[in-house]
């Protein structure tokens, strides 16, 4: 039942006329990833990471991360997934650039060469050529530029497919009860999505709080406000439960008291 109420929201968005940037996912990230990752053993970590466009766990995952577990508020970076390793293992591409110029001979494609080795990317499959049958603008649902528009065939480096997906969908801006602690969060440019909103940063961060052992690292990017979010700065967000470890023009790494 769920992976038809995806389908179903999925094509709604799909057909919608103005679709809000909160409601779509990210077609390839906007961060520098190895500078965000810098100087940062992850081999005896446990990593929380969002999933977004992929692209991090990817990066993570070529690190030697100890262990990655993802999270996003939107269900959709779950299926997006799923297409982008099949865009890597079956395509030899890094982007399944089709999705944004629509692309259907490709598209069809790909889908038909897939061959499901689990539940979960069977479930994948379906909730993707259910879609593609609608015939809707996929473009719609992602977040992207003119740079989404190259043609992805060569570098593969710095991405590596985990063998298995752990995702958890829930919202950090929400109230959320965790059972596990983790040594690093990955939060991306999550911190200035707060815009300012008192209510917001303090659910934030009690629930990065929450998700962190002692001594814990968030490490965050700044990409569209870069040192302030709505006049308030970024270094100071994050002050009741965490210290400010680095901060540059890249990104931002707190540490938990």
């Amino acid at each position: 039942m769920g992976v038809r109420r995806d389908v179903f929201y999925a094509n709604w968005l799909c057909n919608k006329r103005n679709v809000l940037n909160r409601e779509k996912i990210y077609f390839e990230t906007n961060e520098d990833l190895d500078k965000i990752f810098k100087d940062i053993d992850f081999s005896d970590k446990d990593v929380l990471s969002v999933l977004a466009s992929s692209d991090q766990l990817f990066k993570l995952n070529s690190l030697d991360t100890k262990s990655i577990e993802t999270f996003d508020k939107n269900k959709l970076t779950y299926y997006y997934y799923y297409f982008r390793v099949w865009t890597i293992k079956y395509m030899k591409k890094l982007y399944p650039t089709a999705l944004i110029i629509g692309d259907d001979y490709w598209i069809d494609t790909l889908l038909s060469l897939v061959n499901p080795e689990t539940e979960e990317e069977k479930q994948a499959l379906y909730f993707w050529d259910s879609l593609f049958k609608k015939d809707v603008a996929f473009s719609r649902i992602f977040i992207w530029n003119k740079v989404a528009l190259l043609d992805y065939n060569g570098d593969f480096s710095g991405c590596s497919i985990p063998s298995k997906l752990s995702f958890y969908n829930f919202d950090l801006f929400k109230n959320n009860k965790f059972d596990k602690r983790y040594d690093i969060a990955v939060i991306s440019n999550i911190l200035e999505w707060t815009h300012g909103d008192s209510r917001y940063i303090e659910r934030l961060e009690n629930n990065l709080s929450n998700l962190l052992n002692n001594g814990g690292l968030v490490l965050c990017s700044k990409i569209i406000y870069r040192n302030e979010v709505n006049g308030i700065c970024l270094k100071n967000i994050l002050r009741e439960n965490f210290e400010l470890q680095d901060d540059d023009n890249n990104r931002c790494v707190y540490i938990k008291k």
